[in-house]
């Protein structure tokens, strides 16, 4: 952390002797100094130093650039004018072919330009020094913000109407320096502040997620062990039609217990790069049916179109995102799901269609944001969001693609794939 200097009346004394300065000039300068080192936001310290200095300093436009990554961009932060309007405002962006180190080297010259208007003509329509010229700009002075000889930003004033001249580069220089190490501290508190601020949102957001979990999962896991409880101490009471019936409620409870955790596994692997995704040919219908299967008993009627049709992906991704889909219709869809399977531009499709009320339009791009879910959903707040972001990831990492949309009437989530090689070329070929 930058250290300001804490004798303000030394430092004073010190520019004294070096600028001769005059006793209205000493005390802006201790009034500055004071004010800089308390603490202060970087707009609270310009803005001191551009109202304390006008009277003695022949500016008419103060600006604040900071050092980008790379040591080679001077960002436009602050700017504060006498005048308007003003074109070159804040976050103008100038890239320098040097660092700006090398700029703003203490032993360098300073940069100063008391022809403003006649250096713009030499310049192209882009250049900063058009737009200044424009605003009645006629001389511009530079002087570097150092703290432990490293450039932290530019300060720059302007004036429309005098020319800047020695003593106007020894004080403004010696302005800069007296305040570099106090923007400094408050860069770095505002980006600690900042931090604290995304930690905090992170601790709230995982306490929300826990929950949510919690709350999906004790779900089906009631349904499991109390379905268990049943079969184990009334097994011998129940007739076939409803040991049937239970056995699938268990079943399908089960699966997504055991979908909610591969879900989470994803989202764990994804975060350490250890996703892996093992291609092979497989057979969509076959898949579908699969995941249709496991819902069969369920209070909605599934029905899978299409022909046998093949996709070049990791089946178990491939299961895992169906369920999801399915999984989500059986929740927040219509009486009637439909699984379609076939080709669309060259694709392999698997197409989960329902008769439900469907996403809002301002609902569908966050759907598929980590632990987003529909405003419009029938069990708001009840899902953990994790499902179709999840999918989403999947078809991606598999060179896929997964989309909704909502058109006559019918819900639709369609999921592409691409064909086995020879498939594709084929299909490119017609």
């Amino acid at each position: 952390m930058v250290e300001p200097g804490s004798n303000v009346h030394n430092a004073v004394e010190s520019a004294e002797q070096n600028l001769s300065l005059r006793p209205e000039e000493a005390e802006r300068l201790f009034r500055t100094s004071a004010r800089v080192n308390a603490g202060l936001s970087v707009e609270e310290i310009l803005d001191a130093v551009f109202e304390e200095f006008r009277p003695i300093l022949p500016y008419d436009r103060m600006e604040y650039a900071h050092v980008g990554k790379g040591g080679r961009r001077l960002t436009t932060a602050w700017v504060r004018t006498t005048y308007e309007p003003v074109i070159l405002g804040v976050g103008n962006i100038v890239e320098h072919e040097s660092p700006i180190r090398e700029i703003a080297d203490p032993d360098a010259p300073p940069y100063l330009e008391n022809d403003v208007v006649g250096y713009s003509k030499r310049k192209g329509v882009d250049h900063p020094a058009r737009h200044l010229a424009a605003e009645g700009i006629r001389a511009v002075l530079s002087c570097p913000m150092l703290v432990n000889d490293e450039a932290i930003g530019m300060l720059f004033i302007a004036s429309r109407s005098e020319a800047f001249n020695d003593r106007h580069i020894r004080l403004i220089r010696y302005v800069a320096a007296q305040i570099a190490g106090a923007i400094a501290q408050s860069l770095l508190r505002r980006e600690l502040e900042e931090r604290n601020d995304e930690l905090e949102q992170m601790h709230r957001e995982r306490s929300a997620f826990i929950a949510a979990i919690s709350h999906e999962l004790r779900n089906p896991l009631t349904s499991v062990v109390g379905l268990s409880a049943t079969l184990r101490d009334s097994m011998s009471q129940l007739d076939a039609e409803e040991l049937e019936l239970l056995v699938g409620i268990l079943a399908r409870e089960s699966v997504e217990v055991a979908g909610i955790v591969d879900d989470l596994l994803i989202v764990a692997r994804e975060d350490v790069g250890q996703l892996n995704i093992s291609p092979v040919i497989v057979d969509l219908c076959a898949e579908s049916a699969s995941i249709a299967e496991v819902w069969r008993d369920a209070d909605r009627l599934i029905s899978i179109k299409g022909d046998p049709t093949q996709a070049w992906a990791d089946p178990l991704r491939v299961r895992q995102i169906i369920r999801n889909l399915v999984s989500n219709a059986v929740k927040y869809g219509g009486e009637h799901i439909r699984i379609e399977v076939g080709s669309s531009g060259g694709f392999s499709s698997v197409e989960v269609v329902d008769d439900g009320p469907g996403v809002t339009e301002q609902d569908r791009d966050r759907i598929f944001e980590m632990y987003g879910t529909s405003s419009g959903s029938k069990r708001q707040g009840e899902a953990v969001g994790l499902g179709l972001a999840v999918s989403r990831r999947l078809a991606e990492a598999m060179d896929g693609t997964l989309s909704y949309r909502l058109e006559n009437g019918m819900s639709s989530f369609l999921l592409l794939l691409p064909k086995p090689r020879g498939q594709a070329d084929t299909a490119a070929a017609n």
